[in-house]
């Protein structure tokens, strides 16, 4: 699926997020995972998944300002690796923007 990207080329992605996740490792640092839908259409198709990742500073600003729903503008590049026989692909945000704050649904 991603085998023509290229690994240091910079890539810029816009969607809305799902709920971030913040866990800390062993030496303390903070990492933060979240997803963003790209493409297909809600009722046709299941959209593929840019499954972020944050470090340090930036992961805990990201978990602290941005909620489920929010648009989000993210700056990296992708990465792979392999565990367990499996490759694994993730995209390694360097930079963010929060656009907007979750559409509130109307209720009628």
């Amino acid at each position: 699926m991603f085998e023509e990207f290229e690994k240091f080329e910079e890539k810029t992605f816009v969607g809305f997020c799902t709920e971030p996740e913040i866990k800390f490792n062993d030496k303390g640092t903070a990492i933060c995972k979240f997803g963003i839908p790209l493409g297909g259409d809600k009722k046709a198709e299941k959209p593929l998944w840019l499954n972020c990742k944050l470090y340090k500073e930036a992961a805990e600003a990201f978990a602290e300002c941005c909620q489920k729903g929010c648009l989000v503008k993210v700056c990296g590049k992708f990465y792979q690796y392999e565990y367990n026989s499996n490759i694994y692909t993730e995209f390694l945000v360097r930079d963010f923007i929060k656009i907007s704050d979750p559409i509130e649904k109307k209720e009628d």
